[in-house]
C-alpha cells in the first residue's frame, strides 16, 4: 500500500498526533545529547574592559598647537590607535604571542614567519572591539574588548591593549608651556574685584529701588496701580469691620450682665406625697408588729385595712402627679456677651493692624511717584551700572579661560600621569565565554531534535502498510468494508500495555525532562560561572553529594 500524503494541515496534525509519543522521545534525547555535546563545542572568550577619556583640554577650548595635537589623538582617533597594525604588532611582542613562529638564527622571523604574523596581525585587529558607551565633549566613555578561543590570552590582551594606548596617549601631554600664568591671574584678579564691586552696587540699587524696571517705563505705573488697589481692598476691609464693631457694641449694651434661665426641678408635691407614704409605711409597720406594747394587728384588722388603702392612693396620686416643673435658675454671667466683648477687642486688633498697613501702602505709594517722576536718571544709573558688569564680566571670562587652560595644561604636561585617561574597569580575572551563547545552543538543540523526530515520522509512515481507519480501507481496496476490527489483544498484552502506558512511559518522560533541565543548567552555569562548572566536573561525587544534601 502505497503512502498517502497529506494534503492539508489538518492531515499533517492527524499524523503528528498518532506519533506524539514518538515526537517526545524522539526529539527530547536528541535534544538533551545536543546540549551536553555542546560543552565540546568551541568557545571564544571575550574580556572587556572600560576606559573613560576626560579631556578637559577639548579643542575648541585649546589655542596652543602643542595642547591641540595632545587631544586630537584621544579624541578622534582611539579606535585607530588601538586596531592600528602597530598596536596589535606590540601587544604580540609584549605578550610573547610570536613562540609558535619561525625564527632565524639571528632571532628575527622568517619569510613564513611574517606572513604569519601579519595574518595573525589581522585576525587580531578584526577581534578587537571598540564601542563607544558615553560619547559627548568633555568625556569619552570606551568599551574595548577582545574575543580569543583562550581565556587567559583575552584577558592579557586586553589589559596590554589599555595599557598601551594609555601609556601613548599620556606621553602626549609631555611639553613646556610659557610661564604665563602669573599674568593671566593677575588680570583675573582685577576683573573679579571689579565685577564684585559693580554687582555689589547693582544689587543695592535693586534694594533700594524695589519693582523698577529699567527697560519699561510703564513698571511703576503697574505698581502704583496694584498699590492703590490694595489701598482700596483695605479701605472696604476697615469700613466693613468698623460696621461689624459698631453693630456689635450697640447689641452688648442692650444685654445684661447676669441672666437666669428656666431648668426642671421635680415637684414639690411628689415630696411632701413621699414623705406621707413614708409615714404610713412606718405605722402600718407598727400595727404589724405592735410596737408600743399594743398586740400585733393583722391584715383584716381596720386599722391596717385603712393604712394600706391609704398608701394605695397616694401612690396613684402620685402617679398621676407632674414628676418636674420648670422654676428660674440662679443668676448667671452672660456668656454670649463676654464672648461678644472678646471679639470686639479682637476687631479692635484688627483695625489696627488695617490702619498700619493702610500707612503702610500710602508710604510705599509716595515713594513709587517719587521714582516715577525720577525715572530717566534711575534708569541711566542702572544700565550704566549693568553695561560696566557685562564688560567686567566679558573680560573675566576671557582671563580666565586663558589662566584655565594654561593651568589644566601645565599640569597635564607635569604630571605624566595622563590625567585625562583612566581604567574604569579591567577585564574580570575568569573571562566568561561569549560564544556560542545560551540561546543558540538551545535553538540548535531544539531545531536538531524536531528534525530528527520528524524524519522518524516521516518514515514511520512510508513503512506503515496498516489501514488508519474504515474508510481509508474502503479507498485503498477498493471495496466494500462491512466491519473492521482495529486490533486483537490477549489479555497480557493488555497488561503489559496498561504497565508501560501508566508506569514506565510517564516515569521515563519525568527522567527525560529532568536530564533537559539538568543539561540546560550545566551548561548556563558552563557559559556564566565556568570556574564552577570546571569544579563540578573535577569532583563530580562532591557535587552530586552537596546537591542532595543542599549544600551546592
Amino acid at each position: 500500500m502505497a503512502w498517502h500524503k497529506p494534503t492539508n494541515l489538518r492531515e499533517w496534525l492527524d499524523i503528528v498526533l498518532r506519533h506524539k509519543k514518538k515526537l517526545f522521545f524522539v526529539s527530547v534525547p536528541v535534544t538533551v545529547t545536543v546540549i551536553i555535546a555542546s560543552h565540546y563545542w568551541e568557545r571564544k572568550y571575550t574580556a572587556p574592559a572600560i576606559v573613560e577619556v576626560r579631556t578637559q583640554l577639548a579643542t575648541e577650548q585649546i589655542n596652543s598647537p602643542v595642547a591641540t595635537s595632545a587631544v586630537k589623538p584621544i579624541r578622534s582617533l582611539l579606535r585607530q590607535d588601538l586596531t592600528s597594525r602597530r598596536a596589535i604588532s606590540q601587544v604580540i611582542d609584549d605578550e610573547g604571542l610570536t613562540h609558535d613562529l619561525e625564527f632565524t638564527a639571528d632571532g628575527e622571523l622568517t619569510k613564513r614567519g611574517q606572513i604569519l604574523k601579519n595574518k595573525m596581525i589581522k585576525e587580531m585587529a578584526d577581534r578587537v572591539g571598540v564601542n563607544y558607551i558615553t560619547r559627548n565633549n568633555s568625556i569619552d566613555r570606551v568599551r574595548i574588548s577582545y574575543t580569543d578561543p583562550i581565556p587567559d590570552v583575552a584577558i592579557r590582551v586586553t589589559n596590554r591593549l589599555v595599557d598601551n594606548y594609555i601609556e601613548k596617549a599620556s606621553s602626549l601631554f609631555d611639553v613646556q608651556l610659557a610661564e604665563t600664568s602669573d599674568f593671566f591671574r593677575k588680570q583675573v584678579d582685577k576683573y573679579s574685584e571689579l565685577m564684585n564691586q559693580k554687582e555689589i552696587e547693582r544689587l543695592r540699587f535693586e534694594e533700594n529701588n524695589p519693582g523698577l524696571n529699567p527697560e519699561d517705563p510703564m513698571s511703576l505705573d503697574a505698581q502704583i496701580t496694584q498699590l492703590q488697589a490694595r489701598k482700596a481692598t483695605l479701605a472696604q476691609n476697615r469700613a466693613v469691620r468698623l460696621q461689624e464693631r459698631e453693630s456689635l457694641r450697640a447689641w452688648v449694651v442692650d444685654q445684661p450682665e447676669m441672666i437666669t434661665f428656666p431648668v426642671d426641678q421635680e415637684n414639690p408635691k411628689l415630696a411632701v406625697l413621699r414623705v406621707r407614704v413614708e409615714q404610713l409605711a412606718n405605722e402600718l409597720y407598727g400595727l404589724r408588729t405592735g410596737t408600743g406594747g399594743a398586740a400585733p394587728k393583722k391584715d383584716r384588722h381596720p386599722d391596717v385595712k385603712r393604712a394600706k388603702a391609704e398608701i394605695s392612693r397616694i401612690e396613684a396620686t402620685m402617679q398621676d402627679t407632674v414628676q418636674s416643673v420648670q422654676v428660674a435658675s440662679e443668676p448667671q454671667l452672660n456668656q454670649t456677651r463676654i464672648e461678644t466683648e472678646v471679639r470686639i477687642e479682637a476687631m479692635n486688633g484688627e483695625l489696627v493692624g488695617l490702619e498700619q498697613q493702610l500707612s503702610d501702602v500710602n508710604n510705599q505709594i509716595m515713594i513709587y511717584q517719587v521714582r516715577k517722576r525720577n525715572f530717566f536718571p534711575l534708569r541711566n544709573q542702572y544700565l550704566t551700572c549693568k553695561r560696566k558688569i557685562e564688560e567686567y564680566k566679558t573680560q573675566l571670562a576671557f582671563w580666565e579661560g586663558r589662566y584655565r587652560d594654561t593651568q589644566v595644561a601645565r599640569k597635564a604636561a607635569a604630571a605624566r600621569q595622563g590625567i585625562s585617561l583612566r581604567v574604569i574597569d579591567r577585564p574580570p580575572e575568569f573571562a566568561m565565554p561569549s560564544e556560542p551563547t545560551l540561546l543558540k545552543i538551545l535553538l540548535a538543540a531544539v531545531i536538531i531534535g524536531l528534525g530528527t523526530a520528524t524524519a522518524v515520522i516521516i518514515l514511520t509512515e512510508l513503512l506503515d502498510h496498516s489501514f488508519r481507519n474504515v474508510q481509508h480501507a474502503v479507498d485503498e481496496l477498493k471495496l466494500p468494508v462491512l466491519g473492521a476490527v482495529n486490533e486483537i489483544m490477549t489479555p497480557t498484552e493488555m497488561f503489559r500495555r496498561k504497565i508501560f502506558g501508566w508506569g514506565i512511559v510517564p516515569a521515563t518522560a519525568t527522567a527525560i525532562l529532568v536530564l533537559l533541565g539538568i543539561s540546560i543548567f550545566l551548561v548556563q552555569t558552563s557559559l556564566t560561572e565556568p570556574q564552577k562548572y570546571s569544579q563540578w566536573i573535577s569532583h563530580p561525587i562532591k557535587t552530586i553529594s552537596d546537591a542532595l544534601f543542599g549544600n551546592l
